[in-house]
């Protein structure tokens, strides 16, 4: 799920917005989509020059579903490291990003955060070897792509602690979000359960 706009947002507004906390999502005009994880400005504004044709972009709300065959063939490519409960793997820097992202993008955006060169490669070439035989079996599927959730949908953030704080308190509070939290999780009082009237 994201938050698309034809332009991207301006360094101020990125700023304001703390998306350097979140991944961005590039939509070209085909629906095919590509996602970076947590970068500052100047380099999602690179990485969207170097995608090409870009209709929409904008903040990744860190949500996502997979069909049944991405999982079957994400479960067989690494098949070796969950039967040995091995390594660690994050689902924006080593599958989405490598799925979708050219390999010199990613190996830069990789670099950037402190990964060797030649492990980002390794992955990309991995990835690439992966998602062409998935694509040829399964043409009906799309890589990668969005849900637009809009600019006005709720959305609680629970992945930073201040937001996690911020959002739990708002189960105490009144107007239209709360309401909408307090429904969302099943709360039917602002003082539940609580000695406070």
């Amino acid at each position: 799920m994201c938050t698309l706009e034809e332009e991207p947002p301006t360094e101020k507004v990125w700023k304001e917005k703390g998306l350097e906390k979140y991944g961005v999502i590039a939509v070209s005009g085909g629906g095919n989509a590509a996602q970076v994880e947590k970068v500052d400005h100047p380099t999602a504004m690179r990485m969207l020059k170097n995608l090409g044709d870009i209709a929409r972009v904008g903040p990744s709300l860190g949500s996502f579903s997979v069909s049944a065959k991405m999982l079957q063939a994400l479960c067989d490519e690494f098949n070796s490291e969950l039967a040995a409960k091995d390594g660690k793997l994050d689902t924006d820097p080593h599958f989405w990003m490598p799925l979708t992202l050219p390999q010199d993008e990613y190996i830069s955006l990789m670099s950037q955060k402190g990964v060797d060169e030649q492990e980002s490669r390794s992955h990309h070439v991995r990835m690439a070897k992966m998602k062409e035989p998935f694509l040829t079996a399964n043409p009906e599927l799309g890589m990668f792509g969005s849900v637009d959730v809009g600019s006005n949908a709720c959305w609680w953030d629970y992945g930073l602690l201040k937001l996690y704080i911020a959002n739990n308190l708002k189960l105490s509070e009144e107007g239209d979000d709360a309401d909408l939290l307090r429904r969302f999780f099943g709360v039917t009082g602002r003082t539940m359960n609580s000695e406070i009237s």
